[in-house]
């Protein structure tokens, strides 16, 4: 568990170019939940040393969120760990045509794919399928990913750990590893491309 905001200049700089670029706003932390009360017992301790702020705008008529989490996923739990493990999460508030969930495909995912001990959504694009581990809970987002456009897309959008889609919108997260990672051409060329991705998917929602 994060008990200090490792990544917080980068952070800050980001934030400020991207208000000053998109407009939108810097939403500052009103708490940490998740802090238990013992920790702060005897200190005084600001709320927000432990969460980082958020930026929201609206791109070409797109919501977005970028954030830090430690989170890789949404739902997903937290857990007290020796190492500090952060996440560049961008979002978007828009519609999808079904879920996927998609990640970079590992040594130990083809292996079992090859023994048929895994099943996973295949596109039909070889190069696509192989990069990529994709989890479909239905098929109503098989139509969109069958596009050579939106499996495009997807590949300009990596790095990232995961690229979840839900009927909310997008999620896009990659491990925070270099300061690069929060600097202004890197994040603004991924939220170009999710933007993008996610114009596509709602005209494909609004026509089904």
């Amino acid at each position: 568990m994060t008990f200090e905001r490792l990544w917080a200049k980068e952070h800050a700089v980001l934030l400020r170019e991207l208000r000053a670029h998109f407009g939108g706003e810097i939403i500052e932390p009103k708490s940490d939940r998740r802090l238990d009360p013992s920790l702060q017992r005897g200190y005084s301790v600001e709320p927000s040393y432990f969460v980082y702020p958020a930026f929201q705008c609206e791109i070409s008529g797109v919501p977005l969120r970028v954030e830090i989490s430690e989170m890789a996923l949404d739902g997903q739990v937290s857990l007290p760990d020796e190492r500090t493990v952060e996440y560049l999460v961008l979002r978007t508030r828009s519609h999808t045509p079904g879920n996927f969930r998609i990640r970079p495909e590992g040594i130990f995912d083809r292996v079992r794919k090859a023994l048929k001990l895994h099943w996973e959504h295949e596109t039909g694009d070889k190069e696509f399928d192989h990069l990529f581990n994709i989890d479909l809970p239905d098929h109503r987002a098989s139509p969109a990913l069958a596009r050579p456009d939106v499996r495009a897309l997807i590949v300009q959008l990596l790095p990232f750990e995961y690229l979840q889609a839900h009927p909310g919108g997008l999620r896009h997260s990659t491990m925070i590893e270099d300061p690069q990672q929060l600097s202004r051409d890197y994040v603004f060329q991924r939220l170009e491309r999710l933007v993008e991705l996610a114009t596509i998917l709602r005209d494909d929602h609004s026509d089904a």
